[in-house]
């Protein structure tokens, strides 16, 4: 089959339109804002004793340290921003028996005045958990509380508590 000078013309044209498709397709693409990396705005200590306590544990507190973020695009748990992100860390790992976590964090808007409460379930073989606070753009302040108990057979043997609190702007 002999290909005659239009074919080839017309060939040539549509190749030539799809490479500048996909140029300007990429030029667009690598001109796009890149997402903004967390902020760490400040770690707070949120110490507990542990529900396992003696003979199983040594009786040494569980150390919880809270890192809070600011200006989080896409946090883990799907929430929209503007929002301060808690996740709070038990270096304590691995640990044969697992605890449940249930804690309550209330915040206050200074800025705005908007007020909220989230509720943060967990379970593991450490005290960690992390979520989001919708609070809008505006300075902070927030109280963490948290209820940690021993998983035996009942979801939560031994509750123990603790409270910390803290600031940030977003």
């Amino acid at each position: 089959m002999a290909i005659d000078a239009s074919d080839s013309t017309v060939r040539n044209a549509v190749v030539g339109a799809a490479v500048a498709i996909a140029a300007a397709a990429m030029t667009v693409v690598g001109m796009a804002p890149a997402a903004a990396e967390p902020t760490l705005v400040d770690t707070i200590s949120c110490h507990s004793a542990d529900p396992w306590g003696p003979p199983i544990t040594n009786g040494s507190p569980l150390r919880i340290d809270i890192d809070v973020y600011n200006n989080v695009q896409f946090p883990k748990d799907g929430a929209r921003g503007p929002v301060l992100y808690l996740s709070a860390n038990n270096p304590r790992a691995g640990f044969l028996f697992e605890y449940n976590v249930e804690t309550t964090v209330r915040w206050v808007n200074t800025t705005t005045g908007a007020r909220g409460k989230v509720i943060i379930p967990a379970r593991g073989r450490s005290a960690s958990w992390e979520g989001s606070l919708r609070t809008g753009h505006g300075a902070v302040q927030f109280t963490v509380n948290q209820k940690i108990g021993a998983l035996a057979f009942f979801p939560m043997v031994n509750p123990q508590y603790s409270s910390c609190g803290g600031a940030a702007v977003v």
